[in-house]
């Protein structure tokens, strides 16, 4: 992904990683992808959606963007910090009982 002023570029892997690296070829050479695909228009400004907000609150529009819609967003992010912090691969869906139970708190040192 590349993100220019007003649009995002989106580049994808020709074959899924997995089925790539396991696959016959050199194992350093890029994978071949297709793309760009292009994305534009300018995203909303702050006052924008402070009142998108206020008028979804009212009943008057839908909101731009749902916490909803960025809950896959959180499960990675929330995947790499607790792979992180426990120092090997984690599974999703997270298991939310151990992501509060390993997150919360102070930083581990280490």
């Amino acid at each position: 992904m590349r993100l220019r002023p007003g649009r995002l570029e989106i580049w994808r892997n020709a074959l899924d990683m997995r089925d790539w690296v396991g696959g016959p070829g050199d194992p350093y050479e890029p994978p071949a992808v297709e793309g760009p695909q292009v994305v534009s228009g300018e995203p909303p400004s702050h006052p924008e959606l402070y009142r998108n907000f206020a008028a979804a609150l009212g009943g008057g529009e839908p909101l731009v963007a749902s916490g909803r819609s960025a809950l896959p967003e959180v499960e990675l992010a929330n995947a790499l910090l607790l792979s992180g912090r426990l120092g090997r691969e984690v599974t999703l869906p997270l298991d939310r009982g151990q992501v509060e139970r390993e997150l919360a708190g102070a930083p581990r040192s280490g």
